[in-house]
């Protein structure tokens, strides 16, 4: 999954939110590994590519403690195909943090998961 978020703002923003919806058939992977090493504070002190994140039963959901304008952040995030069928994740959604009645809305994600042959 390559989830990509955009302040189209041409000033600051606060804190942003972004949650995706995950179908059924998908689960991150147990360790996480990927998630937490992009909360991590980078050595050379720059800011981590995300402030946080956590798993809401089937949705992730994501921080940052802002961005400048017109900043865009590409995330790719590992995922683990667990049962074979087709299924579609809840609308995603992102937001400032202290102004979540003004959301962005973008369709579930919908994945077909083929058994092994």
């Amino acid at each position: 999954l390559n989830l990509r978020v955009q302040n189209t703002l041409p000033s600051p923003t606060g804190m942003v939110m972004a949650i995706i919806g995950l179908p059924a058939s998908l689960a991150l992977p147990t360790d996480a590994k990927q998630l937490i090493e992009y909360a991590r504070q980078p050595a050379d002190g720059t800011k981590p590519r995300i402030a946080a994140w956590e798993q809401r039963g089937r949705e992730l959901a994501f921080y940052w403690r802002g961005f400048q304008p017109n900043e865009v952040v590409s995330l790719p995030i590992d995922l683990v195909a667990m049962v074979p069928g087709r299924t579609k994740g809840q609308a995603m959604r992102s937001y400032l943090f202290y102004s979540p009645d003004i959301k962005f809305w973008q369709n579930g994600l919908q994945i077909t998961v083929k058994p092994k042959s």
